[in-house]
């Protein structure tokens, strides 16, 4: 071949690669996108994962669909809706746009770190070191309280793992959003203590006193203890089988009750509820001293995930697999 010729070839060759483009791609949103009823969201890069292999400077497009309109990047859900909408969002690298995606956005009537309202409900999986297993429980919002015990609305809840023992859980929320725990109802024993549980909004490195009324789900007795709550991170992001949270983490640690102990005499039943319903192993906990847990809690979708540790050790750990809030 001629060097002109070469030279000729290469130079078509080198053209063709430079002007070559690829589409960008949304590969994933995040999970979690709540407004309230009429409310307004602005999307940024930060609530999609896009993927361009020409590392070009990219475009985000929102466009008007049903029960929100859009304005730019932002939306607005409509006054009178309540549920889940699909915004159509696409990126555009400059020279070729990506192909549509709709992120879904849960519009609720307001943002609290638990939305509790009459049929809400969550499923986690539960797995257990001691088994070894993974089995799925359920929290289930019942209604309202009828009488009047704390500021805004106390909700009776039940877990259905546990519903053969007839305990309520006694869960509520405060103007600003946050949770707190009025207690727990069995047949043998009712107890309502007010106690703000989960802060919201909240500052990282907040701490607060919460006492902890332990349940013993073996002989339904009252155990009351105070520990601190933590603030422990405000943004992070959680992946679990419902998809991927951006959470609030809360940690808490304390040493157990010493009257705890002794109780217990069926062994497959060693179980205790930190007021909220959720069950905790203490069986191979009884020469041991301290246990720390950690909630990850998505405001305007609840809990995401829990880890409870006994001093180094993972007992037992809880993730969202799927979800109802309005």
């Amino acid at each position: 071949m001629k060097p002109l010729l070469l030279l000729i070839l290469f130079w078509v060759l080198g053209c063709s690669r430079s002007e070559s483009n690829t589409a960008p791609e949304i590969v994933r949103a995040l999970t979690d996108i709540t407004i309230p009823r009429g409310g307004t969201l602005g999307f940024t890069f930060k609530m999609i994962e896009v993927i361009d292999r020409d590392a070009d400077q990219l475009t985000l497009i929102v466009e008007s669909g049903a029960n929100y309109r859009a304005n730019g990047t932002s939306i607005t859900a409509d006054p009178d809706f309540l549920g889940k909408i699909l915004v159509k969002v696409s990126v555009h690298d400059g020279k070729t746009g990506s192909k549509p995606f709709y992120v879904e956005v849960n519009v609720i009537d307001y943002i609290a770190i638990m939305p509790l309202r009459t049929g809400n409900h969550w499923v986690y999986n539960d797995w257990d070191a001691k088994t070894g297993t993974t089995v799925q429980s359920k929290f289930i919002v019942d209604g309202p309280v009828e009488e009047g015990l704390f500021e805004g609305i106390t909700y009776r809840c039940h877990w259905d793992n546990i519903d053969t023992l007839q305990l309520s859980v006694l869960l509520g929320n405060i103007s600003s959003g946050g949770n707190y725990l009025l207690g727990a109802e069995s047949p043998r024993d009712t107890l309502k203590q007010q106690a703000v549980r989960f802060k919201y909004p909240v500052k990282l490195g907040e701490s607060w006193k919460y006492p902890v009324l332990q349940y013993s789900l073996s002989d339904t007795q009252y155990v009351l203890q105070e520990m601190n709550i933590n603030c422990t991170d405000t943004a992070r992001y959680i992946s679990v089988p419902a998809g991927v949270f951006r959470c609030i983490e809360y940690s808490s640690e304390a040493s157990f009750a010493i009257n705890v102990f002794g109780r217990n005499k069926i062994v497959d039943r060693d179980y205790l509820s930190y007021s909220d319903g959720v069950r905790y192993t203490i069986n191979n906990a009884r020469t041991l001293k301290k246990y720390r847990l950690t909630y990850w809690y998505s405001p305007g979708i609840g809990c995401v995930a829990i880890s409870y540790f006994i001093d180094d050790n993972l007992i037992e750990k809880k993730e969202l697999v799927s979800f109802n809030v309005l």
